[in-house]
């Protein structure tokens, strides 16, 4: 049977943000059903976060009671109070085992909101970058298209003073061609005499 995102959450003693941080990561394995609700497999998931062992109070009470030195089993009072001794060592080894267990997951999960810490801060970056651009973006190109319109209308003077120019210097040549048509027609003693 799959389990929740929620379900999963509690059965691996951890918040579902870092569980679906976990998935997003690609550290966990999860599929989305139709209604786009995360599945996850108990096998998948206890891969990645490992199963509590059970030690409530009733084990540890009941793994006691059967080595009690008071139940006669028929052992020196010694030799029961080594095995009671191993006992509790033992059991103190296994929660110490789960505590190291839950420590590296923290570490992990702490880790894991870290990164997503520093992700959100870059885009965060990105997205203030990407409005500040646009904001002062809208003032540039108004000053680029100002600058454009500026240099048609020089251009279009420039055009007009080209052209009247030119007029000038086209009617300075009639004239000297007129000029230079009298003079040819005109004799040689008229040149000469005036």
């Amino acid at each position: 049977m799959k389990l929740t995102l929620g379900r999963a959450a509690k059965e691996a003693g951890i918040s579902k943000p870092s569980l679906s941080a976990a998935i997003k990561k690609g550290r966990l394995s999860a599929f989305k059903n139709e209604s786009g609700v995360y599945e996850i497999d108990p096998a998948e998931l206890f891969r990645v976060y490992p199963k509590k062992t059970n030690t409530n109070m009733e084990a540890d009470s009941k793994s006691l009671s059967e080595t009690n030195p008071v139940s006669g089993s028929g052992l020196h009072h010694k030799d029961r109070g080594k095995e009671v001794l191993d006992l509790v060592l033992a059991e103190r080894d296994k929660l110490i085992a789960e505590k190291d267990r839950a420590i590296e997951r923290l570490e992990r999960e702490k880790e894991e909101i870290r990164e997503d810490f520093e992700d959100q801060k870059e885009q965060t970056k990105r997205i203030t970058l990407l409005l500040d651009n646009r904001s002062s973006g809208a003032g540039e190109w108004e000053k680029a298209i100002k600058a454009l319109e500026a240099r048609l209308a020089n251009q279009e003077k420039a055009e007009k003073d080209r052209e009247q120019r030119e007029e000038k210097i086209l009617r300075q040549n009639k004239a000297l061609k007129n000029t230079l048509q009298e003079e040819r027609s005109r004799g040689f003693f008229k040149k000469l005499f005036g």
